[in-house]
């Protein structure tokens, strides 16, 4: 919909195939027309003329952004994907449209006839791949399996891509999330390893900001990107932009520029890389990230950490949750945490794959009055004497004593520190 306004009088216009339906406000009263076409490019010329005619009149195009332009029905499953109440206004609407999705919705909700469910998803799928076989399912992703689609209700869930050839990754995206049924989707995890991929991330047609901005993910909550190149990911705060409801996000294998990145929803951040802040890139601090309650910093144990960056992060943001791992300067981690200017809020900690001092024990000792709050103390794969660790016990009772963490694919206790939706 486009919406254009002149003093109180407004104009909104909508094109749906061969349809238009103008509304007109004029003096308060409102007044609704549709309007049908031979085909949808007449529909599309005879929309084209009638804003140029407003605009000539003095209306001016009212800016939106794509949330604000969703219309009811469609805002309540992007604003609570977990409310049932919300699945179930959608369904009416597209049982009015005749679209089949909505018994599964309707079936999904109730939780019964999973028979019907998966029949029913079934003719959908096959619709879609008979309708547009090469944006729906990209044929070179089919061959070489590196699209998974998880549905739910009738709408995609989650879509995991795993690159493995010259693919691109961003035509992958875009491929997804041109899709009708990835209008609610929830997670998106991008994976690709191996220095023959670096250009994938360069495809200037095709990088995740401009796909973003093209099919906003307006209900995504989770993103993983997980691309083993150690290169820069310059759109970072562009691309995160386009998805105000992001609440976890996991970056592996690149350089994140923070620069301008602000986002009130996001909840979790966590990086896997091989640097970060020691070559002049973008500060860490540069963030900002109000509703941050969980940070993990994960890297390769030759990794190289501008420690005095992480320091600044933790002293703007007052995250709940924080875990450190699998890097020689862990023990100036330890000392950049403990005298974090919001400690008291903390209530677990990580310190895994690493060696801890005597000198570090010595400050959770001295920082004890200020742990009170804290629940979980993780040092799998740590090294420390059996003195120290006594020392900690004392601390910490619940001090966690196995392996939690995977240096493989991220597992799902890296993805969600919150209870995902799951049928």
């Amino acid at each position: 919909m486009r919406e254009f306004a002149r003093g109180d009088d407004r104009y909104r216009v909508t094109q749906r195939d061969a349809e238009l339906v103008v509304v007109t406000v004029v003096d308060g009263h409102s007044k609704e027309r549709v309007r049908r076409f031979v085909d949808a490019a007449k529909a599309d010329i005879a929309m084209k003329r009638g804003i140029e005619a407003k605009l000539a009149e003095g209306f001016v195009e009212i800016s939106r952004t794509p949330l604000e332009a969703l219309p009811p029905h469609e805002r309540a499953v992007v604003d609570d994907p977990r409310d049932d109440e919300a699945w179930l206004v959608l369904g009416d609407w597209l049982a009015a449209e005749g679209d089949p999705r909505a018994e599964l919705i309707a079936l999904s909700v109730a939780g019964r006839d999973l028979k019907r469910q998966r029949a029913i998803l079934n003719e959908n799928i096959a619709a879609l791949v008979k309708n547009r076989p090469n944006s729906v399912y990209p044929k070179k992703a089919l061959e070489n399996n590196s699209l998974k689609i998880d549905f739910q209700r009738g709408f995609i869930r989650e879509a995991r891509i795993y690159a493995k050839t010259s693919t691109s990754v961003g035509a992958l995206v875009r491929a997804v999330l041109a899709l009708p049924s990835a209008r609610f989707m929830y997670s998106l995890r991008v994976t690709c390893a191996g220095a023959n991929h670096r250009r994938m991330i360069y495809d200037r047609a095709y990088t995740l900001a401009s796909v973003f901005a093209e099919h906003p993910p307006l209900a995504m909550r989770a993103l993983v990107y997980d691309i083993s190149t150690g290169m820069p990911l310059q759109d970072m705060a562009s691309f995160i932009h386009h998805c105000p409801n992001l609440e976890y996000v996991y970056l592996a294998g690149v350089l994140p520029d923070f620069d301008g990145l602000r986002h009130d929803a996001l909840t979790q951040l966590t990086l896997k890389v091989g640097s970060l802040g020691s070559k002049g890139e973008s500060d860490l601090a540069n963030a900002k990230l109000p509703r941050l309650t969980a940070f993990t910093l994960k890297h390769p144990r030759r990794a190289e950490v501008d420690t005095s960056a992480v320091a600044r992060f933790l002293s703007r943001h007052a995250p709940r949750v924080l875990r450190f791992s699998g890097t020689q300067v862990l023990s100036e981690l330890v000392s950049v945490a403990l005298h974090s200017t919001h400690l008291e809020r903390v209530t677990d900690l990580a310190f895994t794959n690493g060696a801890l001092k005597d000198a570090d024990v010595a400050l959770f000792e001295a920082n004890a009055s200020r742990l009170s709050r804290l629940k979980s103390l993780d040092l799998s794969g740590t090294t420390l004497s059996r003195d120290a660790l006594d020392r900690l016990r004392a601390i910490a009772p619940s001090l966690v004593a196995k392996q939690t963490w995977s240096e493989e694919e991220p597992q799902a206790d890296d993805y969600f520190l919150f209870e995902p939706a799951v049928e």
